[in-house]
């Protein structure tokens, strides 16, 4: 049914399967659908019938097909869009309680945050102006703060986007940072 295939769109979305895979499982199942219809047919009735119906049923389920995969697509979006929002409400908070020193579970929140806490961090902040060639600036802060953690050789940065232009980024290393 429809809303059964909404709910599986949302839940691949937030499982982060991709969309294409989305699509791909519906284009099989629409194909499984048209064989086996055609096979039914062609037990009970004649060749010329079962063309005509089959012709008739290809056009029908490709109607239906386009207009359930663009509510689908849509769907997914959305609820991509909530989980992110979501995650990166979580992340934001869970970095808020560790700077504002609340107890927090050091294993809940790595996990949360993808990242390793029980390791010895040195903090960055970066920041930089747009510019009329570049103006995008977080992604210019995260290749940055990328930058930094391989110099320093220590893991995948844990980031945070304070604003537009700012960000705030930790990197954690085993042993103790130069």
């Amino acid at each position: 049914s429809p809303a059964e295939a909404y709910a599986y769109a949302r839940a691949l979305a937030r499982r982060g399967v991709p969309l294409d895979v989305l699509l791909r499982i519906h284009r099989l199942a629409l194909a499984e659908l048209l064989q086996a219809w055609e096979a039914r047919l062609g037990a009970h009735h004649s060749a010329e019938l079962l063309l005509a119906a089959t012709r008739r049923s290809i056009e029908i389920n490709f109607r239906f097909h386009d207009v359930l995969m663009e509510g689908l697509s849509a769907e997914y979006q959305r609820e991509r869009e909530r989980w992110f929002r979501g995650a990166e409400a979580l992340r934001r908070e869970t970095i808020t309680a560790i700077l504002a020193e609340q107890p927090v579970d050091t294993d809940s929140a790595g996990r949360i945050l993808g990242y390793d806490l029980r390791r010895h961090h040195v903090g960055l902040v970066l920041w930089a102006s747009p510019t009329p060639d570049d103006p995008q600036v977080l992604p210019r802060l995260e290749r940055a703060a990328t930058a930094a953690s391989a110099h320093l050789e220590a893991g995948r940065p844990l980031m945070l986007s304070v604003d537009g232009s700012t960000m705030w980024a930790w990197l954690g290393r085993d042993s103790e940072l130069p």
